[in-house]
């Protein structure tokens, strides 16, 4: 098995930073680069026979690869761009009444909050949030809280396997269950979980589930999963409208469905990113003598590892245990960390100048937020991370505090 230091090399990612945001965009190692490469070549040697012929096997071929890894079918799979497009396309099929609630948890992705109050305000429906504190760490009262906010007017539930801002894992089963249960619709937003946990979806059982493959799997960007349970894919329409929208199945095979074929062709598109999912697939599972258990287990102990070094070393509590933790840890930091003056964040974005300072001034790229009145940091481990990547987290943190 090969060292930190040595899969460095195996990305293009700059060699001057401390890379500890994977979490947020992926990074896609040279490798599945060139196989994208490859099929993009083949779609411009011929262009006809390649959307025709090549393009219909390719994304089935990938959905097959997908729904193994995912414990899913293949046939209730298919594949977009992007996690915010899954979403959008789940809300604009539901039938939405004054008064109606959808429900999202406070640590919800900031597209699919603004994408659920773009539905709710159209059809005068009702968004609530349920508040998660940092102190409310246990699975169990997660689980009470989310539990209690059901009232008959829910018709959707959205909340994020592994939460963007905090990383937590939340215990999805337990939650999908009792809205499901109650007749309520699940959406669940596993952007950060693909690649990241073990994940059985038939099992769990919610109406929807979307899923970033450009973050963990480390495909190339735009591509993303959207699966719907069988009984929830005749109402399900992609977002844009094309030739196979009122597809009539002359097969009983479901690969044909009109929900498959009504998702897989949506215009002329460069498809190359989501057809590497077999193959980035099998060359992560090659970083790890143990395949993609061994690399997820390998990147959850030292995420853990790390998180506890940081509240040690700068007394502050952890924030839930280590259960909660997957490949991405956060810590509250001390109020005595400073931030430097020059510190620019783009427009629209909510970061802490402190994210600047760490980047610009200390050559590390890190997720560094306001809550409250305090500030917490986010840090992502993938093979590639290095021992003194953390160890220059740990010297800059240390120098800035006053």
């Amino acid at each position: 098995m090969n060292t930190s230091s040595e899969l460095r090399s195996l990305w293009s990612l700059n060699p001057e930073i401390a890379y500890l945001n994977h979490g947020s965009f992926g990074a896609t190692p040279k490798d599945i680069l060139a196989h994208q490469r490859s099929i993009q070549d083949e779609l411009e040697f011929e262009p006809v026979q390649f959307m025709l012929r090549r393009l219909p096997e390719g994304l089935w071929a990938a959905q097959e690869a997908l729904a193994g890894f995912v414990g899913a079918q293949p046939e209730d799979i298919v594949l977009l761009d992007n996690a915010t497009s899954a979403v959008n396309t789940i809300f604009t099929h539901l039938k939405l009444q004054p008064g109606d609630e959808i429900l999202f948890v406070d640590q919800v992705y900031g597209a699919c909050r603004k994408t659920a109050e773009f539905y709710a305000n159209r059809f005068g429906a009702v968004c609530r949030t349920i508040p998660l504190s940092l102190g409310l760490s246990e699975p169990e009262g997660i689980v009470e809280v989310i539990k209690a906010a059901w009232t008959p007017k829910c018709k959707l539930l959205l909340f994020d396997q592994i939460c963007s801002p905090t990383g937590w894992i939340l215990p999805a089963s337990e939650i999908v269950a009792f809205y499901e249960h109650k007749g309520t619709p699940v959406l669940v937003d596993g952007a950060h979980s693909l690649g990241q946990i073990p994940l059985d979806v038939d099992t769990l059982g919610a109406s929807y589930y979307v899923a970033n493959a450009h973050k963990w799997l480390c495909t190339p960007k735009g591509s993303a999963m959207l699966h719907v349970r069988k009984d929830k894919q005749s109402s399900v329409h992609p977002l844009i409208v094309s030739q196979w929208l009122d597809w009539d199945n002359p097969s009983n095979n479901p690969r044909y469905s009109r929900f498959q074929m009504s998702h897989a062709w949506t215009g002329t598109r460069d498809a190359s990113a989501v057809m590497t999912i077999p193959y980035a697939l099998t060359w992560m599972a090659a970083l790890h003598s143990d395949g993609w258990s061994g690399l997820q287990q390998q990147n959850t102990i030292r995420a853990r590892a790390f998180r506890r070094r940081l509240s040690s070393l700068f007394n502050e509590p952890l924030l839930c245990p280590d259960s909660m933790v997957g490949h991405m840890g956060s810590l509250l930091l001390p109020k005595s960390i400073r931030t430097p003056t020059g510190g620019q964040v783009p427009i629209g974005q909510g970061l802490s100048p402190l994210w600047d300072i760490l980047y610009q001034q200390y050559g590390i790229e890190v997720v560094v937020f306001p809550f409250g009145e305090r500030l917490v940091l986010r840090f992502s481990i993938q093979a590639y991370v290095t021992d003194r990547d953390l160890d220059r987290l740990v010297e800059a943190l240390t120098d800035l505090l006053e």
